[in-house]
């Protein structure tokens, strides 16, 4: 469940998918139609970036393609207002940093930004860590693979650091998700 604090604020998807053969896991954020079950309460665009528009729940739905024709689905809920107390607005928003894939490895930056993935498929899901940082901040997040793993990239929202493709950056608006995956050797 993606939840957000007022409308207007978004939440990142991702779509990862893994394949048969190299490179096995791979971001398909901006290869998959997003659809939302209301889009009264929010909407998608086709980058997986959710925003809140109104009060409830919605079911945010990627469909891809199978090689064979047939379609494959995954469902993620999104709402608004969240199931907990507004304390009010911190100025803050949370960085999410997610592994994928069937490798091992880890992922740092700034804050408490210091995720390891073992080697499941996908990387422990729903394990991650997270940041929090005032909105607008550019972070840097850095992937070293473990021993017999390899790093295939991040998440297409996140932008490589020309000449250090296991850095990227990412700017901080709203709540924020970023995959790094990683694969066997």
């Amino acid at each position: 469940t993606q939840t957000v604090g007022a409308v207007g604020e978004t939440g990142q998807f991702l779509a990862i998918g893994t394949y048969s053969a190299t490179p096995l896991t791979v971001d398909l954020t901006d290869q998959v139609q997003w659809l939302s079950s209301d889009v009264q309460v929010g909407t998608i665009n086709s980058a997986g970036l959710a925003t809140a528009v109104g009060t409830g729940e919605s079911t945010i739905t990627a469909i891809a393609n199978a090689t064979d024709g047939s379609a494959i689905t995954a469902t993620a809920t999104f709402q608004w207002p969240p199931n907990q107390t507004d304390s009010g607005s911190t100025g803050l928003d949370t960085l999410a940093v997610y592994g994928a894939g069937s490798g091992s490895g880890t992922v740092t930056g700034p804050d408490a930004i210091n995720c390891s993935y073992p080697g499941a498929s996908p990387a422990s899901p729903g394990a991650g860590c997270t940041g929090t940082f005032p909105v607008g901040t550019v972070v840097t997040l850095t992937a070293a693979p473990a021993t017999g793993s390899v790093f295939h990239g991040w998440s297409n929202n996140c932008t490589p650091v020309p000449g250090n493709s296991n850095q990227c950056t990412i700017t901080v608006n709203n709540n924020t998700s970023v995959g790094a995956i990683f694969d066997p050797q």
